[in-house]
């Protein structure tokens, strides 16, 4: 099922962006982010489907910076800090794009605006920490634990983004921690090896 809806979502998708170029509408550009939306959720369920988070990655050099500045051009108005230069780690381009989006899109839909989305990338020792801050309504305590749990959600969605998410960092040699005040919102943040302490493992 996610195959078949991938290609036509891919054409909307692409007709739809193609014209908000040349016509200025809201309708349109609500239609457009709608028709992003479903597809980003069946490349989700296609990379479960064909058990993709369990096959070995091919790696390269991938500029952090890079991703979160082409996501920042895709949701325009969210709040991006770039703290640092030395953002570059060993990791798969497609799928680190998959992480970093999936978190944002989740800050972007429980926040009413795209503005009170905040993405911040910064070192700290020899890791990489990138936070994604939304002031939506916060998580309950009692379903922290399971957030990252596959088809889990409490807001009606498929519940497979954050668990993706998560794989993606761990595969990375990373992991994703949450923080979040009900009522006032979350930070999700992504700490990953750079790409400088990888290298001084496989030397040492």
């Amino acid at each position: 099922i996610a195959h078949e809806l991938a290609a036509p979502l891919t054409l909307v998708a692409g007709h739809l962006e193609s014209l908000s170029h040349h016509v200025q509408d809201s309708r349109l550009e609500s239609a457009k982010d709608a028709a992003n939306e479903l597809l980003y959720t069946s490349q989700d369920l296609l990379t479960l489907a064909r058990g993709e988070l369990e096959q070995t990655l091919n790696y390269s050099i991938v500029n952090l910076k890079d991703i979160v500045t082409k996501l920042a051009r895709a949701y325009p108005g969210i709040q991006v800090e770039l703290n640092t230069d030395g953002t570059d780690v060993a990791g798969n381009p497609e799928r680190l794009m998959q992480l970093v989006r999936n978190l944002v899109r989740n800050a972007v839909q429980v926040s009413k605006e795209t503005r009170d989305v905040w993405v911040r990338l910064e070192t700290q020792n020899d890791q990489i920490l990138l936070s994604v801050t939304d002031r939506g309504v916060g998580i309950r305590s009692e379903d922290l634990p399971h957030i990252f749990e596959r088809f889990y959600s409490k807001r009606g969605g498929v519940g497979v983004g954050l668990s993706i998410a998560q794989r993606i960092a761990k595969q990375h040699g990373g992991d994703i921690r949450v923080n979040s005040v009900l009522g006032e919102g979350s930070v999700f943040t992504v700490t990953l090896p750079s790409l400088v302490s990888q290298l001084d493992e496989t030397m040492t």
